[in-house]
């Protein structure tokens, strides 16, 4: 959660509230804490107080560590998150929503199921959505067969939203790409496997006010 909310007015995207209790951030790491993954928050320098002591007040910070760390892209924070060799990684992006209950724990049973390095967690992209998120192309045994990227002219029904992968996919990202998204055409071109996992529910990415509204007008 290292950017700098310019998109909506300064106000971080992670703390947007989604109803009386409930923000995008707490909903996505309560998601997390039911996937037994460790949770590595990482954030800007001015927000890390403010992160910890809000959640802090909502559910214990064990098993949680929150990091703060400057950086220009998505990528270099996720580089900075870099384990220790054979780690198994996944990410929800801080201004998301999407209503499953351990999405995390389903696309890691995938990917012990199935022989590949990453798993793109997909949604039914929504007429609204076209041109603003990857949208993927995949074949019947659900392997990833192309991404493109925020093409309001992209004719792929299907969008990725949530990742896991293990270290082979590292060397694809590069820390000055803006998200880690950009390195799975490399990837695929370099015989990383790559599958899919649909969700089946309604995906939303808070990116801007029209986009947030959107998700209000879809929990009321």
């Amino acid at each position: 959660m290292c950017g700098y909310a310019s998109r909506i007015g300064k106000i971080p995207k992670f703390f947007l509230p989604i109803d009386n209790e409930n923000s995008l951030l707490l909903n996505s790491v309560k998601i997390m804490l039911k996937s037994q993954f460790k949770i590595k928050i990482i954030t800007t320098n001015d927000y890390c107080n403010i992160v910890k002591k809000y959640l802090e007040n909502h559910l214990s910070l064990d098993g949680i560590d929150i990091i703060p760390f400057e950086s220009m892209t998505m990528s270099e924070t996720i580089l900075a998150a870099k384990q220790q060799s054979n780690s198994i990684y996944s990410l929800i992006m801080p201004d998301t929503y999407f209503n499953v209950n351990n999405p995390l724990g389903e696309m890691f049973h995938f990917y012990n199921n199935n022989n590949c390095d990453v798993v793109l967690g997909i949604f039914k992209i929504r007429s609204d959505q076209i041109g603003k998120l990857g949208q993927v192309k995949f074949d019947n045994n659900l392997n990833l067969v192309d991404v493109i990227d925020k093409d309001n002219k992209c004719e792929y029904l299907w969008a990725w939203g949530t990742i896991l992968w293990n270290e082979n996919f590292l060397p694809f990202i590069n820390k000055i790409s803006p998200h880690i998204g950009y390195g799975l055409i490399p990837a695929l071109e370099s015989g990383i496997r790559i599958k899919v996992y649909k969700f089946n529910v309604n995906y939303f990415d808070c990116g801007t006010v029209s986009e947030y509204k959107a998700l209000l007008n879809h929990l009321s």
